[in-house]
């Protein structure tokens, strides 16, 4: 019962991020005005370069880590979480008019994710996972566990929702582009090395920064506007009858075992 009311909460408050991707229009960077804003570009390290994913040691500029141990209580199980984080680094939004500084963390995303089962890693892929979470973790050696990562590559579309703070324009290096563009080269970000450059501006100025504020978190992900509305509505009608199919079972199970014992 309330796996189906938390399924039927979740998909609605889906559908209402939605209508509200919808419903606001994108902006040029450079004309974006202080205020609730959505843009959409591509994604740049700042000058301090990018980071690496844990476990395929991909370039990003964002990335979150999930590990799971799976316990057993006899006949079933479940995976719990012992590490969980994500970064808390900025990084750029480039478009073809200006750049402008995204913080991620505290706010919200939607970013495809991968799962890793550690048992099928290579060693130095162990040793990584190891050394991030941590040396203090129940059964490590013999218990089963998996990894889900996500991340927003060097280069990848990248979606922003949220609260523009304009800021004095500033003058990016050139050298940022520059590095990001041999990164796209290698081939881990979803756009194509034309394509990314298409989304750079004449001038790399940035003009502000969108951020969590008291009033509303910042949103974002790792594609455009066209493919995250597809992605939220993604089984909309589905997951409200299932979801709606498991509260009313679980409700009946609770009133018949009322019932037989006499509760009621």
């Amino acid at each position: 019962m309330i796996a189906g009311g938390h399924l039927v909460i979740s998909t609605m408050k889906k559908w209402n991020r939605a209508r509200l991707v919808q419903d606001t229009p994108v902006v040029p960077v450079a004309s974006a005005p202080q205020g609730f804003v959505e843009v959409e570009g591509a994604a740049l390290p700042l000058a301090n370069g990018h980071l690496l994913t844990p476990v395929e040691q991909k370039p990003s500029v964002y990335f979150s880590f999930r590990l799971e141990h799976y316990q057993s209580n006899g006949k079933s199980g479940s995976w719990v979480t012992v590490f969980n984080m994500a970064t808390q680094e900025s990084f750029y939004l480039a478009d073809t008019t200006g750049l402008l500084l995204v913080n991620p963390n505290p706010g919200e995303s939607s970013v495809q994710n991968k799962m890793h089962y550690v048992s099928k890693m290579t060693l130095e892929q162990k040793e990584r996972v190891f050394a991030f979470a941590g040396r203090n973790i129940p059964g490590w050696l013999g218990g089963s566990f998996r990894v889900i990562e996500s991340f927003i590559a060097v280069g990848s579309p990248v979606y922003a929702l949220g609260n523009l703070i304009s800021g004095r324009h500033e003058e990016v290096s050139e050298e940022i582009l520059k590095a990001a563009g041999s990164t796209v080269a290698m081939g881990y970000s979803k756009l194509p090395p034309a394509l990314f450059h298409s989304y750079l501006p004449k001038q790399a100025v940035c003009v502000g920064a969108m951020a969590t504020t008291e009033d509303r978190k910042i949103y974002f992900a790792d594609c455009h506007k066209e493919e995250l509305e597809s992605r939220l509505r993604q089984g909309f009608i589905y997951k409200i009858i299932g979801g709606a199919l498991l509260f009313a079972a679980g409700a009946a199970f609770l009133l018949y075992t009322l019932v037989e014992n006499k509760t009621i």
